[in-house]
């Protein structure tokens, strides 16, 4: 399982920037948390008062279309600043730089004509001037927003990059290639992809995750040992550092991972066990890669996050039958706050939990307290 298709503190002026401080982030400069973003696909965050949250609507061609709300924490002053009357689309990565709100949309209809397209944009947090910064993408995500820059992943089978792009200037550089270059020396193709990354405190974190086997003891699979990891990047003097490797043994090569997780100076990430495919452990190590600490052993997690001292993730035998449950960032106190569901992401707000439950087929918007009282659909 990897979670592939990613809003923050205090309030400072830096370089000429007013920055209004968003909850839960991992970084002052940041646009949304790093759990939010990775493993939450970024449908929400809250800002100077105010919890903007994406929710899927019909419109009038009968498509379900994601829109964009704001309340205020106090549950008051709803009101929506983003929809598409017109389109069959998808919003996440939201993420909040002072009146700034930037999200990445998947467009597959527009008016009844094959779009499948994924654009970049940023609207004011009242709703007005709504303006694309990059279109035409194809296989991308987890788009964060850091100090006037925008990082985001590509994955697309010929392009698999790192990437950023000034959001003053909108240049665009490329970060890493790694695994392009893999692909090329030993012809390979889909044998890799980036996982989730966050960037903290002027590092990013990322990783780089098996899609495919490589023949046992083969020249390539040697090679692709070196490649499979966790890494950081010192986004000052562009250093990469490799943290921990991907390394599984028994009948498959490389485990299946979850991506990173960056919270309070360490480093959460889920790998799969050997004793069975969808069996995960839960690990946590600080952010120079040492320190490796397993939390939780094999549980069928599907996703976590992590805030303020707890790990929420929902887990359970079935799909329909998973749990949201916490415990907190050393393994105890563990609370179970919802059973019995079939839920696809986790992002927490405040002391708020938003979290899409499948009923039906259709994707339900729900949300509950942190200490597990209070839940409601949100409409």
């Amino acid at each position: 399982m990897k979670k592939l298709i990613s809003i923050f503190m205090a309030m400072t002026i830096l370089m000429g920037v007013f920055i209004i401080p968003v909850s839960g982030a991992d970084d002052k400069l940041a646009g949304n948390s790093s759990g939010n973003i990775v493993n939450g696909y970024g449908k929400a965050v809250t800002s100077d008062g105010w919890i903007y949250y994406v929710l899927q609507e019909k419109n009038s061609k009968d498509y379900n279309t994601d829109s964009i709300y704001k309340i205020k924490i106090d549950g008051t002053q709803k009101k929506r600043i983003y929809y598409s009357d017109e389109a069959f689309n998808y919003i996440g990565d939201l993420n909040i730089i002072g009146d700034k709100l930037y999200f990445l949309e998947q467009t597959i209809y527009m008016t009844n004509k094959a779009i499948n397209e994924t654009t970049f944009n940023v609207i004011n947090t009242d709703g007005s001037n709504y303006n694309t910064l990059i279109n035409g993408m194809k296989e991308v995500m987890n788009f964060t927003v850091y100090d006037n820059t925008v990082y985001y992943i590509v994955n697309e089978k010929e392009k698999k990059e790192l990437m950023k792009m000034d959001l003053k200037t909108k240049k665009k550089t490329k970060m890493d290639n790694v695994v392009a270059k893999f692909d090329k020396k030993w012809k390979t193709s889909n044998m890799f992809s980036y996982g989730g990354i966050s960037v903290v405190d002027d590092c990013l974190y990322y990783s780089i995750l098996m899609t495919g086997f490589f023949s046992w003891g083969s020249n390539t699979e040697k090679a692709a040992k070196k490649i499979a990891g966790y890494y950081k990047l010192d986004l000052k003097t562009n250093k990469r550092t490799k943290l921990e490797g991907i390394i599984g043994s028994g009948d498959y090569l490389f485990r299946d991972t979850m991506t990173t997780v960056v919270s309070d100076g360490y480093i959460y990430f889920g790998q799969e066990q050997n004793k069975g495919w969808g069996d995960y452990s839960l690990y946590r190590m600080t952010t120079d890669g040492k320190n490796k600490t397993e939390i939780l052993t094999d549980i069928k997690m599907k996703c976590f996050n992590v805030s303020n001292g707890w790990i929420y993730y929902c887990a359970g035998d079935t799909v329909s039958k998973q749990s949201i449950v916490k415990i907190d960032v050393n393994g105890k106190n563990k609370k179970t706050l919802v059973k019995n569901i079939d839920v696809s992401n986790i992002n927490v707000v405040g002391d708020w939990i938003y979290y899409t439950q499948k009923v039906n087929g259709e994707k339900i918007l729900k949300k509950i307290k942190t200490d597990g009282t209070k839940s409601a659909t949100v409409k």
